[in-house]
Protein backbone atom coordinates (compact mmCIF):
# COMPACT_ATOMS: atom_id res chain seq x y z
CA UNK A 1 0.00 0.00 0.00
CA UNK A 2 2.78 2.17 0.96
CA UNK A 3 4.41 1.70 -2.43
CA UNK A 4 0.88 2.62 -4.47
CA UNK A 5 0.54 5.50 -2.59
CA UNK A 6 4.18 6.93 -3.53
CA UNK A 7 3.64 6.07 -7.38
CA UNK A 8 0.56 8.01 -7.29
CA UNK A 9 2.54 10.96 -6.01
CA UNK A 10 5.19 10.70 -8.47
CA UNK A 11 2.65 10.51 -11.29
CA UNK A 12 0.72 13.56 -10.12
CA UNK A 13 3.62 15.16 -9.77
CA UNK A 14 4.93 14.49 -13.67
CA UNK A 15 1.74 15.54 -14.82
CA UNK A 16 1.83 19.10 -13.00
CA UNK A 17 5.42 19.53 -14.50
CA UNK A 18 4.23 19.10 -17.57
CA UNK A 19 1.65 20.78 -17.99
CA UNK A 20 3.38 23.84 -16.55
CA UNK A 21 5.84 23.52 -19.63
CA UNK A 22 2.79 22.75 -22.01
CA UNK A 23 1.42 26.24 -20.78
CA UNK A 24 4.97 27.99 -21.25
CA UNK A 25 5.12 26.99 -24.81
CA UNK A 26 1.30 28.52 -25.81
CA UNK A 27 1.87 32.11 -26.86
CA UNK A 28 5.49 32.11 -27.70
CA UNK A 29 8.31 32.60 -30.49
CA UNK A 30 10.50 30.42 -28.18
CA UNK A 31 10.47 28.12 -25.30
CA UNK A 32 11.84 25.15 -23.35
CA UNK A 33 10.97 21.59 -24.68
CA UNK A 34 11.71 18.33 -23.30
CA UNK A 35 14.68 16.69 -24.26
CA UNK A 36 14.70 15.61 -27.85
CA UNK A 37 11.98 17.70 -29.15
CA UNK A 38 11.70 20.68 -31.64
CA UNK A 39 9.17 23.78 -31.46
CA UNK A 40 9.00 25.18 -34.26
CA UNK A 41 9.13 29.07 -35.02
CA UNK A 42 6.47 30.46 -36.86
CA UNK A 43 6.92 33.17 -39.34
CA UNK A 44 4.26 35.86 -39.79
CA UNK A 45 2.73 35.56 -42.85
CA UNK A 46 2.74 39.52 -44.48
CA UNK A 47 -0.23 39.87 -47.35
CA UNK A 48 1.12 41.17 -50.44
CA UNK A 49 0.04 44.59 -51.69
CA UNK A 50 -3.66 44.84 -52.79
CA UNK A 51 -4.55 46.93 -55.99
CA UNK A 52 -7.37 49.51 -54.92
CA UNK A 53 -10.18 48.39 -56.54
CA UNK A 54 -12.17 48.52 -59.86
CA UNK A 55 -14.56 51.58 -59.40
CA UNK A 56 -14.96 55.11 -60.34
CA UNK A 57 -13.94 54.73 -63.82
CA UNK A 58 -14.87 56.37 -66.58
CA UNK A 59 -13.62 56.69 -71.01
CA UNK A 60 -14.94 58.99 -73.16
CA UNK A 61 -14.06 58.84 -76.82
CA UNK A 62 -14.64 61.54 -79.51
CA UNK A 63 -15.45 62.67 -82.40
CA UNK A 64 -18.24 59.90 -82.50
CA UNK A 65 -17.65 59.39 -86.13
CA UNK A 66 -14.47 59.94 -87.85
CA UNK A 67 -12.61 59.25 -91.59
CA UNK A 68 -9.72 56.54 -90.96
CA UNK A 69 -6.27 57.84 -90.14
CA UNK A 70 -8.36 61.21 -88.73
CA UNK A 71 -7.41 61.63 -84.94
CA UNK A 72 -9.09 60.52 -82.33
CA UNK A 73 -9.45 61.21 -78.73
CA UNK A 74 -9.81 59.37 -75.46
CA UNK A 75 -10.44 61.13 -72.16
CA UNK A 76 -9.98 58.61 -69.17
CA UNK A 77 -10.49 59.05 -65.63
CA UNK A 78 -9.24 55.96 -63.32
CA UNK A 79 -9.33 54.84 -59.04
CA UNK A 80 -5.62 56.12 -57.25
CA UNK A 81 -3.41 53.30 -55.86
CA UNK A 82 -3.84 50.62 -59.04
CA UNK A 83 0.21 50.84 -58.89
CA UNK A 84 2.50 50.53 -61.42
CA UNK A 85 3.60 46.96 -61.51
CA UNK A 86 4.26 45.82 -64.80
CA UNK A 87 3.10 48.94 -66.28
CA UNK A 88 -0.15 48.64 -64.27
CA UNK A 89 -3.55 48.59 -65.80
CA UNK A 90 -3.86 50.30 -69.53
CA UNK A 91 -6.17 51.46 -72.14
CA UNK A 92 -6.67 49.74 -75.66
CA UNK A 93 -8.79 50.25 -78.62
CA UNK A 94 -10.75 47.07 -79.98
CA UNK A 95 -13.37 46.52 -82.42
CA UNK A 96 -17.09 46.56 -81.03
CA UNK A 97 -17.68 42.83 -80.56
CA UNK A 98 -14.08 41.93 -80.20
CA UNK A 99 -12.76 39.43 -77.49
CA UNK A 100 -10.33 41.11 -74.66
CA UNK A 101 -8.01 38.34 -75.84
CA UNK A 102 -7.68 38.74 -79.65
CA UNK A 103 -4.28 36.93 -79.25
CA UNK A 104 -2.11 40.41 -80.06
CA UNK A 105 1.38 39.70 -80.07
CA UNK A 106 1.91 41.97 -77.65
CA UNK A 107 -0.37 40.21 -75.54
CA UNK A 108 -2.52 43.82 -75.63
CA UNK A 109 -4.39 44.92 -78.53
CA UNK A 110 -2.58 45.07 -82.31
CA UNK A 111 -4.68 48.45 -82.76
CA UNK A 112 -3.13 50.49 -80.31
CA UNK A 113 -2.99 50.48 -76.23
CA UNK A 114 -0.78 52.68 -73.49
CA UNK A 115 0.19 51.59 -70.03
CA UNK A 116 -1.44 53.72 -67.35
CA UNK A 117 1.42 52.87 -64.33
CA UNK A 118 -1.13 53.75 -61.43
CA UNK A 119 -2.12 57.47 -63.23
CA UNK A 120 -5.71 58.70 -62.22
CA UNK A 121 -6.94 60.66 -65.12
CA UNK A 122 -5.09 61.73 -68.54
CA UNK A 123 -6.32 61.93 -72.27
CA UNK A 124 -4.54 59.93 -75.18
CA UNK A 125 -4.48 60.85 -79.01
CA UNK A 126 -4.25 58.63 -81.78
CA UNK A 127 -5.08 58.05 -85.66
CA UNK A 128 -8.33 55.88 -86.26
CA UNK A 129 -7.71 52.64 -87.82
CA UNK A 130 -7.69 52.46 -91.09
CA UNK A 131 -9.97 50.11 -91.68
CA UNK A 132 -13.96 50.86 -91.57
CA UNK A 133 -16.09 49.73 -88.29
CA UNK A 134 -17.06 50.60 -85.19
CA UNK A 135 -14.12 50.63 -82.37
CA UNK A 136 -14.50 50.92 -78.87
CA UNK A 137 -11.37 51.77 -76.22
CA UNK A 138 -11.63 49.58 -72.57
CA UNK A 139 -9.82 50.10 -69.61
CA UNK A 140 -7.80 46.64 -68.86
CA UNK A 141 -6.35 45.13 -65.79
CA UNK A 142 -5.60 41.91 -64.91
CA UNK A 143 -8.60 40.25 -65.43
CA UNK A 144 -9.91 41.89 -68.44
CA UNK A 145 -11.98 45.07 -69.47
CA UNK A 146 -13.43 46.87 -66.47
CA UNK A 147 -14.75 49.26 -68.27
CA UNK A 148 -15.48 50.58 -72.18
CA UNK A 149 -16.00 53.55 -73.73
CA UNK A 150 -18.71 54.81 -76.06
CA UNK A 151 -18.64 53.74 -79.89
CA UNK A 152 -16.99 55.56 -82.27
CA UNK A 153 -17.39 55.05 -85.97
CA UNK A 154 -14.98 54.90 -88.48
CA UNK A 155 -15.44 56.10 -91.77
CA UNK A 156 -12.94 54.30 -94.91
CA UNK A 157 -10.76 57.03 -96.53
CA UNK A 158 -11.48 58.53 -99.71
CA UNK A 159 -7.94 58.07 -100.62
CA UNK A 160 -4.86 56.11 -99.90
CA UNK A 161 -2.94 58.48 -97.59
CA UNK A 162 0.60 58.45 -96.09
CA UNK A 163 0.87 57.19 -92.80
CA UNK A 164 3.33 59.31 -90.36
CA UNK A 165 4.89 57.09 -87.87
CA UNK A 166 4.17 58.28 -84.49
CA UNK A 167 6.05 58.77 -80.76
CA UNK A 168 4.90 59.53 -77.47
CA UNK A 169 6.19 58.95 -74.33
CA UNK A 170 3.81 58.42 -71.34
CA UNK A 171 1.09 58.92 -74.28
CA UNK A 172 2.24 62.40 -74.40
CA UNK A 173 4.66 64.56 -76.16
CA UNK A 174 6.71 65.08 -72.81
CA UNK A 175 7.16 63.35 -69.60
CA UNK A 176 9.30 63.83 -66.36
CA UNK A 177 10.58 61.15 -64.26
CA UNK A 178 12.47 60.21 -61.23
CA UNK A 179 15.72 58.06 -61.02
CA UNK A 180 13.60 54.39 -60.46
CA UNK A 181 10.36 55.17 -62.43
CA UNK A 182 9.90 53.56 -65.94
CA UNK A 183 8.94 55.83 -69.02
CA UNK A 184 6.80 54.39 -71.75
CA UNK A 185 7.23 54.88 -75.10
CA UNK A 186 5.10 54.17 -77.96
CA UNK A 187 3.97 54.75 -81.36
CA UNK A 188 2.54 53.54 -84.71
CA UNK A 189 1.97 54.15 -88.45
CA UNK A 190 5.54 51.88 -89.00
CA UNK A 191 6.20 49.51 -91.83
CA UNK A 192 4.62 46.16 -90.73
CA UNK A 193 7.39 43.84 -88.87
CA UNK A 194 10.29 46.83 -90.49
CA UNK A 195 12.84 48.10 -88.27
CA UNK A 196 12.73 51.45 -86.19
CA UNK A 197 16.16 53.26 -85.47
CA UNK A 198 15.86 55.96 -82.32
CA UNK A 199 17.91 58.81 -82.20
CA UNK A 200 18.62 60.74 -79.00
CA UNK A 201 20.07 64.59 -78.27
CA UNK A 202 22.56 64.87 -76.56
CA UNK A 203 24.71 62.39 -76.90
CA UNK A 204 24.36 59.06 -74.20
CA UNK A 205 27.74 57.42 -74.23
CA UNK A 206 29.28 59.57 -76.69
CA UNK A 207 26.52 58.14 -79.44
CA UNK A 208 22.87 59.77 -80.35
CA UNK A 209 21.51 56.77 -81.73
CA UNK A 210 19.76 54.31 -79.22
CA UNK A 211 20.67 50.43 -79.09
CA UNK A 212 19.30 48.10 -80.10
CA UNK A 213 17.13 48.42 -83.04
CA UNK A 214 13.67 48.18 -82.79
CA UNK A 215 10.89 46.36 -84.90
CA UNK A 216 7.19 47.11 -84.96
CA UNK A 217 4.73 44.28 -84.54
CA UNK A 218 2.11 43.21 -87.60
CA UNK A 219 0.22 46.23 -87.53
CA UNK A 220 3.14 48.28 -87.56
CA UNK A 221 2.97 49.91 -83.83
CA UNK A 222 5.82 48.97 -81.11
CA UNK A 223 6.72 50.33 -77.76
CA UNK A 224 9.43 49.93 -75.45
CA UNK A 225 10.05 51.65 -71.88
CA UNK A 226 13.70 52.63 -70.33
CA UNK A 227 13.90 52.79 -66.44
CA UNK A 228 16.93 54.92 -65.50
CA UNK A 229 18.87 53.81 -62.44
CA UNK A 230 21.83 54.76 -60.16
CA UNK A 231 24.48 56.38 -62.49
CA UNK A 232 22.64 57.36 -65.19
CA UNK A 233 22.66 60.82 -66.79
CA UNK A 234 19.98 63.16 -65.55
CA UNK A 235 18.41 66.03 -67.36
CA UNK A 236 16.38 66.64 -70.04
CA UNK A 237 16.64 64.09 -73.96
CA UNK A 238 15.28 64.63 -77.10
CA UNK A 239 14.15 61.25 -79.21
CA UNK A 240 13.06 60.39 -82.04
CA UNK A 241 12.03 57.44 -84.29
CA UNK A 242 12.84 56.57 -88.09
CA UNK A 243 10.89 53.88 -89.90
CA UNK A 244 14.05 52.54 -91.90
CA UNK A 245 11.73 51.11 -94.66
CA UNK A 246 10.20 54.32 -95.46
CA UNK A 247 12.74 56.75 -93.95
CA UNK A 248 9.88 58.55 -92.70
CA UNK A 249 10.46 60.21 -89.15
CA UNK A 250 8.47 60.68 -86.24
CA UNK A 251 8.10 64.38 -84.30
CA UNK A 252 10.29 64.74 -80.97
CA UNK A 253 9.24 63.82 -77.37
CA UNK A 254 11.08 64.77 -74.55
CA UNK A 255 12.51 62.73 -71.73
CA UNK A 256 13.51 64.67 -68.43
CA UNK A 257 15.26 62.30 -65.66
CA UNK A 258 15.78 63.67 -62.12
CA UNK A 259 17.19 62.75 -59.36
CA UNK A 260 15.38 60.21 -56.55
CA UNK A 261 15.74 60.35 -52.83
CA UNK A 262 17.95 57.74 -53.43
CA UNK A 263 19.94 58.61 -56.02
CA UNK A 264 19.73 62.38 -56.23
Amino acid sequence: MKNTRASARRVALSIGVLGVAAATLVGCDSAPTAPGRTVPVVAPVVAPAVPAPLVGISLTASPSRVTAGEQLTVVWVAPAGRGCNGGGDWLALYKVGDPDDTGAANGHSDLWFEHLCGGTSGTFRLPAPAQAGDYEFRYMAETGSAARSNPVTVDASGQATSVVPTLLVDGESASVHQIGETFWFSGRGYTAGGTLTRHITPAVNGSTVLTPTLSADASGNMYWTFTPQCGNPKGAYVIYAVDDATGQTTSNVTQTITGSATCP
